[in-house]
């Protein structure tokens, strides 16, 4: 999940739901960002992984770091056509577009859910961590070519900024 999403691209807006099954898998949105500030920042920008780099990272206007950034990403139409006022219904709509939601960090137990969900056998879902691969670089289509990428690491610096209000507004 380190593409941004294209702004007037909304590709399953018209899908025929008896005819596709939509589904998703959603991050951690603290490790999200950790992991983005790695990759983007850290990797592609050489930008020092000081905490003060990744505050000011986190706080730019960047769509990747945007404080609604799964709420855009998951929408089938633009936030705009909602009202600002009532969230849940927003909410309720990109739940209502889905027919799985699956969780990162529950891999397992959403691979069980989707083979029920499915009616198929839990031999027949397969999935693959693409952190457990052994490898600790990566194709980069921007620059075409392969290159290291820097394993993140959360400092206490880190941690502090993830229990401020300021970051708890941010992801909540």
């Amino acid at each position: 999940d380190h593409i941004p999403k294209p702004r007037d691209a909304y590709p399953n807006r018209d899908r025929s739901n008896g005819k596709s099954f939509l589904w998703t898998v959603l991050r951690d949105p603290t490790e999200r960002l950790v992991s983005s500030f790695f990759f983007f920042q850290v990797t592609r920008e050489n930008v020092q992984p000081f905490d003060h780099n990744f505050i000011q990272a986190l706080e730019s206007s960047n769509s990747i770091n945007a404080p609604n950034y799964y709420a855009d990403w998951l929408s089938l139409q633009s936030m705009d056509t909602f009202n600002p006022d009532d969230p849940v219904d927003f909410m309720n709509q990109i739940l209502s577009d889905y027919d799985f939601i699956a969780v990162s960090s529950r891999m397992d137990e959403s691979a069980v859910a989707l083979s029920m969900l499915l009616n198929i056998s839990l031999a027949d879902v397969l999935y693959l961590s693409s952190k457990t691969s052994g490898s600790s670089g990566g194709f980069d289509l921007y620059r075409g070519n392969c290159t290291y990428i820097v394993p993140s690491f959360v400092s206490p610096g880190m941690q502090e900024y993830f229990q401020s209000e300021t970051f708890q507004q941010r992801i909540h």
